[in-house]
């Protein structure tokens, strides 16, 4: 009897379904972070980081929630948490995984770093792997198989990555880096989500993102289509639930410089919260939602509550300060907008951003010289139309305070090898400057866009050593400014990619500066600076969206102001080091000539000081 017994509880137990672990659960006892590609190898403890506990078990196939999304600051874990997610369906959940970043090299790091090494230090898991070439390599870079399924590793600006097969389980890492289109078949995002629609309920979907700018950021519309949830803690004084956020931190500073502990004042008692009492808050921690019901979850987590040993609080508050430092005293927002962006985990809301060229009128200056003696460099930006090429000459001085030298209009087909003449001469001029000598122009970059792409690439094909440059606009939107690393044109020559929006960006903040010093903007009692230019400088305004529009059909003088900072920015050149040095770049001087002599005759020797290192 009791032989039949065991033979009946054997036969149930094998038809009965698997208890898998939790997620949060399987990580602690069986992940394993590898020495040299984590701070802390060894063993993972999600006590470490008690947020990431319930963000990980609504990935777990207990929950029924489909979509997790994550706003967050940096220095946290939530990449990591993704990986575990990785290996616990390697290991127990089984099915297809596609994990997507935002770029090739991105994703080569992560595989080369993270993903393989840590498969490497669990023999459990790379005991399931399907090694690519030797055994125990841990599979081949883009895609790992194993025992019931495998993980396909893709980039966000290529429809390749998303004509996968079916997809169970899909990670978007980082997808405020994500183009806005790919390849005009739509938005990666939605894209990736279309791959997980024949796993219906069964699918799960982790977007996680440091946020961008409002209206535009992609993890804030994740987020806002959640149920919201925030980290509170109980207070060590009162025990009322608080949850870390900027307004409620303390900073004494003077001249930018903390001069006290950076402190968390507790809303409810106002008791000041020291930094050593984190650990306990978050351990006692609980994550509630502000939209309680919603079928998504949204979790949103800034870098004040990163673990100890990890970014502190004084850390993160002097470089708000540095950022803050910068915003007041050379009009620059770039610091604070990355610091609102990857610490506080907010987005950054862009200012009102249509300037009327009424507030130019009084602006035109009596120069001393063409030149005034506080330009340190010379750069030139070309716009190229149809019949003509406008050219404007600008010179940069501390801080990018500029002074607009002369704006040209070279009237002729691009194409025609007269006006391309006549543009390289342009091009080769000097320019007198306060004080004695001549500068040249160190850099410059044309718009090759357009119909005259050919003729403008062949312009600059043997023209590299003088700092000209073939440019064209990126459309996306996060393109970084400029692109040191040129691509081959058809045509010959190198051609680079500008970051159009960005750029817009900054020169716009340099228009709205009205005042001398850093960011602001001289322009010489010239008749070439007229209403009209100034018309055409104020002629775009930026959209909700963070994309730039036209007010009027012509806006070449914007245009050529743009090309003449991307000039700047791809010759490299360091206006502080220039200044620290007491540099001024393109300066040609006479050299006198000495008396002649019978025996030898001296010629009069001309040089080029450039001074640039």
């Amino acid at each position: 009897m009791m032989i039949a017994e065991k033979f009946k509880e054997s036969f149930v137990a094998a038809f009965r379904p698997v208890q898998h672990q939790i997620l949060s659960e399987w990580a602690d006892e069986h992940r394993r972070l590898p020495r040299g590609a984590s701070p802390e190898p060894g063993r993972w403890r999600t006590s470490r980081t008690p947020y990431l506990k319930e963000i990980m078990d609504e990935l777990s196939p207990h929950s029924k929630t489909q979509i997790v999304s994550v706003m967050k600051g940096t220095q946290l874990g939530i990449t990591e948490a993704a990986n575990n997610l990785i290996f616990g369906v390697m290991d127990q959940y089984k099915g297809p995984i596609l994990m997507v970043m935002p770029t090739e090299s991105v994703v080569k790091k992560h595989s080369k770093k993270k993903i393989t090494p840590a498969i490497k230090a669990m023999p459990k898991i790379n005991s399931i792997i399907k090694h690519s070439k030797n055994r125990g390599d841990g599979g081949s870079m883009f895609e790992k198989e194993f025992i019931g399924g495998a993980l396909t590793m893709g980039w966000s600006n290529t429809n390749a990555t998303f004509r996968s097969d079916s997809i169970q389980w899909l990670i978007l890492d980082d997808v405020d880096g994500f183009p806005d289109d790919v390849d005009g078949e739509g938005s990666p995002i939605e894209l990736g989500k279309n791959r997980t629609d024949s796993f219906g309920s069964k699918r799960k979907i982790f977007i996680n993102s440091t946020p961008t700018v409002k209206g535009i950021s992609n993890i804030e519309k994740e987020f806002d289509d959640s149920d919201q949830r925030y980290f509170y803690m109980p207070c060590p004084e009162c025990s009322e639930m608080v949850h870390f956020e900027w307004g409620q931190f303390r900073i004494t500073y003077e001249d930018y410089q903390l001069t006290d502990e950076v402190c968390f004042t507790c809303k409810h008692c106002g008791s000041l919260i020291h930094e050593h009492q984190k650990p306990w808050m978050m351990a006692n921690g609980k994550w509630i939602p502000q939209n309680q019901g919603h079928q998504n979850a949204g979790f949103h987590i800034s870098s004040f509550y990163s673990p100890a040993g990890w970014v502190t609080w004084d850390q993160i508050a002097r470089e708000f300060l540095k950022a803050l430092k910068q915003m007041e005293t050379e009009g620059r927002v770039t610091m604070m907008k990355r610091w609102k962006n990857t610490r506080a985990a907010m987005t950054w809301e862009e200012e009102n951003t249509e300037v009327n060229e009424r507030v130019f009128d009084g602006r035109l200056e009596p120069y001393p010289a063409p030149v005034p003696k506080e330009v340190r460099v010379i750069t030139a930006g070309a716009d190229t139309q149809d019949d003509r090429i406008e050219i404007e000459v600008v010179g940069w001085g501390d801080f990018e305070e500029s002074w607009s030298i002369d704006y040209k209009v070279i009237n002729g087909d691009p194409k025609s090898p007269d006006t391309l003449r006549q543009l390289d001469e342009y091009l080769l001029q000097s320019f007198e400057v306060e004080g004695g000598g001549r500068m040249r122009i160190h850099a410059a970059a044309i718009d090759r866009a357009g119909h005259r792409a050919k003729y403008i690439d062949t312009f600059c094909y043997n023209k590299l050593t003088r700092r000209i440059y073939a440019v064209f606009g990126s459309p996306a939107i996060d393109t970084q400014p400029v692109t040191t690393r040129s691509t081959k044109s058809k045509y010959g020559g190198r051609i680079f990619k500008l970051g159009v929006n960005y750029l817009k960006n900054d020169i716009h903040a340099k228009v709205s500066t009205n005042a001398p010093g850093p960011n602001y903007m001289h322009y010489p009692e010239k008749e070439c600076y007229s209403l009209e230019y100034f018309k055409q400088l104020t002629g775009e305004r930026r959209r909700n969206d963070g994309r730039w529009e036209g007010k009027r059909p012509r806006v070449e003088a914007w245009d050529c102001r743009v090309y003449s900072l991307a000039a700047l920015m791809l010759s490299g050149v360091k206006i502080e080091r220039l200044t620290d040095r007491n540099i001024k770049l393109g300066v040609i001087k006479e050299v006198e000539s000495k008396p002649k002599q019978k025996q030898k005759k001296e010629r009069i020797k001309k040089g080029w000081v450039d001074g640039w290192k």
